[in-house]
């Protein structure tokens, strides 16, 4: 009895120790995480409107610098439901659609209170189908740029476009500074900047439905009014107020204004520094009216907030995102973003006391802006907004400057084929992919056939080892099994990072995965493998012909090149062979993106140094990457000249173990130098690098860098085409990234790795098999 309550007792003192001693969890800290700029002054001055937020509401924010608001889209695609994802996020209007679709983004509601401290288009930026999803806070737009020495505000203050134009034409030109001065220049394929002229004709992107929402099947850029933009322009490319060369942009027409060769020009506030760098004494006025004498709007793009739609605090992220709309505080944010006094121009107000304060009224080019920011379009937040950004620059190229020969296009049949493409890719978006059920029995025939091939693999392993004795077999299977238990975290590796991806993408690439269908994309079955085989099958097979023989050519002149250096070097003295080494060696040590990028200004048609050599010793210019044919070639010489060293120095290392005794025997038999090059040196290092040289065509297959040089082009005679240099793995990022349909683009790649798994099998197979019978 004395032992029963001992127990009870201990028991029950057990228990109680337990309750005591057992931790309360602590209510743990309400934390909001803020996804911020690329400006560091600007996150400063959240996360200090932050911990004044936090004392106010103990709820803590916390602010992340990040590189550009371009990434916050794909960003939060990823993050979005992980655990450092973010509840409010700062990004850009125009890439909100995909996010709003796909319920990335919380709906919203603002109070009238709220609502009637911001410009309209605060608002109306963030809106997708009605729905409310975000508050703008800066808007980026842009207006005339004038040089103040050469001419006066009121020269061309309140005229309407065509009265500006005839001003422009009859402005004789000036001489400033020793230099001769035009009155207006303009890029005529940047649709960004000609969209109020555009408009002021009666053309346009998207139409608009009942609602007032952008309507993507109703495209105005081939109507009447388009037509008479173009003819516009054209007048004054003959009266030299446009950019004389296809391949000129607008940095061409900013240095010309800087180099104060040009009085006006359209621009926004982003190179204000780079004029006063230059010394420009410029000023900053708003568009002319249009010809019915209403007001200007340029394009626009807005940056503002945004709300997480999975976060765990959406009320407190909204109750901070409200907190920062508060007038102060908007005042603080924009002045940093601006870089305090310094006003960098890189921020301009959509909160109306913000607009009215010292800060912007004072500095007459920000007071200009705030009347131009009363009237602004934004730029299309719909998924197929910014479909125009593929074919606009391409088609207007063509329609000013001529076809890549420089022969003159039908302007008309440009333009519908301008609006047919947008709207083509609009359909491709938009189409609806019956789903494929998969029947129960085909899991069954899927598991029939994994239980097949496992049961070969092991009656194969068994019949190997009935030759061996039992003990033996005993030893190896322990051997082989602590084998295994040792490379089990790299097989799990291998697994996690090279199969499961190769899985995945053939799975993706029979789905209806895109912008649209970002999460409930369903399995399509081979569709996507018919629309590349039937639809675009000629494109195809060009695009992989000209992929093989781009990779081919550079391999062979890589390899040929190469060892023709190390047989040459390997004959020099050595003091000479070390010289020569470090000068090969340099075009592979450099980044090659540097050396991309430094042959892209070398073989330019215009400005190029080998074409102004060219004019110097009397040669017209010649167009490397702007001739289909000159721009393979072109791209097959730069990738092969970046390459050779490599298998220069693979080669010299196996050179050196050749018998001398071969290459006597052949010069015995009377060959020459050349020929015992090519019969006893390249078969003997061809044999030896062929693992290398079969990895280098796979490479080159999949070279990308192609793309810093060309961009693919020159384009292809039909807009959305392939581009003359446009590789397999080029064209499926464009595919991706553009038209975004990203199953399309994993079929595209699945297509690619079976090629190149395929290649490589059968090459070292052969090779194997000529190595065997070498011996």
């Amino acid at each position: 009895m004395k032992r029963k309550s001992i127990l009870l007792i201990s028991l029950i003192s057990i228990i109680l120790s337990v309750f005591v001693n057992y931790p309360v969890k602590a209510v743990e800290e309400k934390t909001i995480r803020v996804w911020g700029s690329e400006i560091t002054r600007e996150n400063d001055v959240l996360r200090e409107l932050a911990d004044v937020y936090n004392k106010e509401t103990g709820t803590k924010v916390i602010v992340i610098d990040r590189r550009s608001l371009f990434d916050a889209p794909k960003d939060l695609v990823n993050n979005a439901k992980t655990q450092e994802r973010p509840d409010l996020i700062m990004i850009q209007h125009a890439d909100i659609g995909d996010l709003a679709v796909n319920g990335f983004l919380l709906e919203l509601d603002f109070s009238d209170k709220l609502k009637s401290a911001f410009h309209e288009s605060a608002f109306t930026s963030f809106e997708v189908k009605d729905k409310q999803y975000g508050i703008g806070y800066s808007v980026e737009t842009y207006g005339l740029v004038y040089n103040k020495n050469i001419i006066s505000y009121d020269q061309f203050a309140d005229l309407t476009w065509d009265e500006f134009f005839d001003f422009t034409v009859n402005f004789s030109s000036q001489n400033h500074d020793g230099k001769s001065t035009k009155a207006f220049v303009l890029n005529p394929k940047n649709m960004y900047f000609m969209y109020p002229i555009i408009r002021n004709y009666g053309g346009y992107y998207y139409g608009m439905d009942e609602n007032g929402n952008y309507n993507p099947f109703d495209v105005g850029l081939n109507n009447e009014g388009s037509k008479i933009y173009v003819e516009k322009i054209k007048n004054l490319m003959n009266e030299g107020l446009v950019l004389k060369s296809r391949n000129c942009t607008d940095n061409d027409v900013s240095a010309a204004f800087a180099n104060q060769e040009v009085a006006v020009i359209i621009n926004g506030f982003w190179q204000n520094s780079f004029y006063k760098q230059k010394g420009v004494n410029f000023g900053f006025a708003p568009l002319p009216k249009n010809n019915d004498n209403t007001v200007s709007a340029p394009y626009a793009t807005v940056n503002g907030f945004v709300i997480n739609a999975h976060s765990n605090l959406p009320d407190e992220a909204k109750s901070f995102l409200e907190f920062l709309c508060n007038d102060e505080n908007q005042q603080k944010l924009i002045e940093a973003g601006n870089n305090f006094d310094k006003k960098s121009g890189s921020r301009f107000p959509v909160n109306l006391s913000v607009r009215e304060s010292d800060y912007i009224r004072n500095e007459e080019m920000y007071n200009v802006m705030a009347s131009i920011c009363e009237n602004i379009e934004p730029v299309p937040n719909i998924p197929e907004g910014d479909i125009w950004y593929n074919y606009t620059d391409k088609a207007y190229q063509s329609i000013f400057y001529g076809d890549i020969n420089g022969n003159p296009v039908d302007s008309d049949a440009m333009l519908d084929e301008l609006a047919n493409a947008i709207l083509n890719d609009v359909e491709k978006m938009n189409v609806q992919v019956e789903k494929v059920e998969i029947p129960e029995i085909a899991y069954f025939l899927i598991g029939i056939f994994a239980f097949i091939c496992l049961a070969i693999f092991i009656i194969t392993v068994i019949r190997k080892r009935k030759k061996y004795s039992s003990s033996a077999n005993r030893i190896m299977l322990k051997a082989t099994f602590l084998s295994y238990i040792i490379l089990l975290p790299m097989l799990v590796l291998i697994g996690i990072f090279y199969l499961f991806p190769i899985i995945h993408n053939i799975y993706l690439s029979m789905t209806n995965y895109s912008s649209l269908n970002l999460v409930d994309y369903v399995f399509i079955g081979g569709y996507n493998y018919k629309t590349i085989f039937i639809e675009g099958l000629n494109g195809f097979v060009s695009m992989f012909i000209w992929t093989v023989i781009f990779a081919s050519s550079v391999m062979v002149i890589t390899f040929i090149t190469g060892t023709m250096l190390a047989s040459l070097l390997e004959k020099r003295n050595a003091k000479v062979s070390k010289i020569y080494k470090m000068i090969f060696i340099l075009p592979w040590v450099i980044p090659s993106v540097i050396m991309l990028l430094t042959w892209q200004g070398i073989l330019a048609t215009d400005g190029g140094a080998l074409n102004n050599l060219l004019n110097l010793l009397g040669f017209g210019k010649v167009m490397w990457l702007d001739n289909p044919y000159l721009a393979r070639l072109s791209t097959i010489f730069v990738v092969s000249w970046m390459g050779t060293p490599y298998y220069m120095f693979l080669a010299l290392g196996f050179i050196k173990s050749i018998p001398k005794d071969y290459y006597e025997a052949a010069m015995i038999e009377g060959a020459g130098k050349v020929r015992v090059f090519f019969i006893i040196t390249v078969p003997i290092i061809f044999r030896a690098l062929l693992p290398t040289l079969i990895m280098g065509f796979i490479m080159q297959f999949n070279n990308f860098g192609v793309y810093l040089l060309t961009s693919g082009g020159p384009f292809g005679s039909k807009l959305g085409a392939p581009g003359a240099t446009d590789l397999l793995i080029t064209y499926v990022y464009n595919l991706a990234y553009n038209t975004k349909n990203y199953g399309l683009a994993a079929a595209y790649s699945v297509i690619i790795f079976l090629f190149v798994a395929a290649f490589s099998l059968i090459t070292m197979r052969i090779g194997n098999k000529k190595f065997n019978e070498g011996k």
